[in-house]
């Protein structure tokens, strides 16, 4: 692809993505109002607990397919191979399917133990059996996912994704004030089976489709394992990160506070919607390693990392002096007590987004093991720092130790990845 329609396809994927992601930041926001104004905050809480510990699940699930399948899959297309991307599709599908349907039936089978001991919230129990049916449907959900991103369909994933927050949006609107906790678990489940459907429709119009396992054999299947799994530790720690605080606070403090960070978490997903880089430079970083172009990744990774870091004092001071009436605007004033959470994960956000971006380039270029042994280092950190901060600052303690943990991340990637490209770079001067 020549170098204009690459920026042009950057372009264009970033402006789709941003506005999908802004639209989804702000059905999300909408959807835990509802939530908040209908539901009690602890069951508030136990629900955002609940798919803490089901997202911690689907990592280990995902075995850093999603990437991997991204990056093979554009691979394949560069040479327009779609019998070769139709067994990458089949793979990663069926992976996750033989580990999602066991895990999902012990986790059934241990849920009333889980409630008892860990969320203490009897009246959870039918709604935690619901939920727990995300796990083999998200695991399957995100096999077109990857096969739309290889295809630089930015566009119709985040499209699927904005429907998928509608539905949810809508019939939480209609159904939660009188049905309650089992109504939101109910909708949950449903809206990712609906899309997954779509998702899939889409996958197989662009001849993309299941074939039968004789077609593969085992070089094949080792091949993508190769690739995904240090991405899958990369992947494991990020995700873990992501949802360690929410979990944590459930184990050293109490659903309410689980309840008031849930509060924070969305006013920083809305702000951090505008950060779309990492998930639209992968197929073009993919690309670009493919054909040696290593002066367009580096001049990428400097203008993504400074665009992201210029924001920092922005949120800084409009997380100190606006928090509060951003809480009592978009939810109600009985959640104020939240506001420092807010400005303090917007600025570990803006960190995250910055290490993600570095982590994409890294899995993309070939230094997956190098990505897994940093993200791993951060993981221990962030635990360690949950655990030491939480039960002296509660839910601003979770919120303390994740913006410092990413603070770590974004500083670490950038040295490592400033030293891959100089080397890699420097091989390539040597090599001409």
């Amino acid at each position: 692809m020549p170098r204009n329609n690459h920026i042009k396809s950057f372009i264009h994927g970033s402006a789709i993505s941003m506005i999908g992601l802004v639209f989804l930041g702000i059905a999300n926001y909408l959807i835990r109002k509802i939530l908040e104004a209908n539901l009690s905050t602890e069951e508030y809480g136990f629900f955002y607990s609940v798919l803490a510990v089901i997202m911690i699940v689907m990592v280990f699930i995902d075995l850093g397919l999603a990437q991997a399948v991204t990056i093979t899959t554009s691979k394949c297309l560069a040479t327009n191979d779609k019998f070769a991307a139709s067994k990458v599709y089949t793979i990663n599908l069926f992976l996750k399917l033989s580990l999602a349907i066991p895990i999902f039936l012990i986790m059934e089978l241990l849920a009333p133990t889980l409630n008892a001991h860990f969320w203490k919230f009897p009246a959870g129990n039918i709604a935690l059996f619901i939920m727990l049916f995300l796990i083999p449907f998200l695991a399957v959900q995100s096999a077109p996912s990857s096969v739309m991103q290889a295809f630089k369909a930015f566009g119709t994933a985040t499209l699927l994704d904005c429907i998928k927050a509608v539905i949810i949006l809508t019939c939480f609107l209609l159904f939660t004030q009188t049905y309650g906790l089992t109504a939101a678990a109910i909708i949950f489940v449903s809206a990712g089976i609906f899309t997954f459907i779509i998702g899939c429709r889409w996958v197989t119009k662009r001849k993309i489709k299941l074939i039968s396992f004789r077609n593969i054999n085992t070089i094949e299947v080792k091949k993508l394992f190769s690739l995904s799994s240090w991405i899958a530790i990369s992947s494991a720690g990020i995700s873990i990160m992501y949802y360690m605080d929410t979990t944590c606070l459930t184990w050293l403090k109490d659903l309410r506070s689980v309840g008031l960070y849930n509060i924070a978490l969305p006013i920083m997903q809305i702000a951090q919607s505008f950060f779309v880089f990492p998930a639209i430079l992968i197929p073009f970083v993919a690309e670009m390693h493919h054909n040696g172009n290593i002066r367009g990744i580096k001049k990428a990774c400097i203008a993504g990392n400074i665009l992201m870091l210029l924001t920092l004092p922005f949120f800084l001071l409009v997380g100190h002096f606006f928090a509060e009436d951003i809480i009592t605007l978009l939810f109600s004033s009985k959640s104020v007590a939240a506001a420092p959470a807010v400005t303090i994960l917007w600025s570990g956000m803006v960190f995250f987004s910055m290490a993600n971006l570095n982590l994409a380039v890294m899995n993309s270029s070939g230094k997956q093991k190098t990505a897994a042994f940093m993200i791993f280092g951060c993981v221990i950190v962030n635990f360690v720092l949950n655990v030491i901060f939480i039960p002296h600052f509660d839910f601003i303690g979770a919120a303390l130790a994740t913006a410092i943990t990413y603070l770590i991340m974004a500083i670490c990637s950038i040295v490592i990845l400033s030293i891959m490209l100089r080397e890699t770079q420097g091989g390539d001067c040597k090599h001409v």
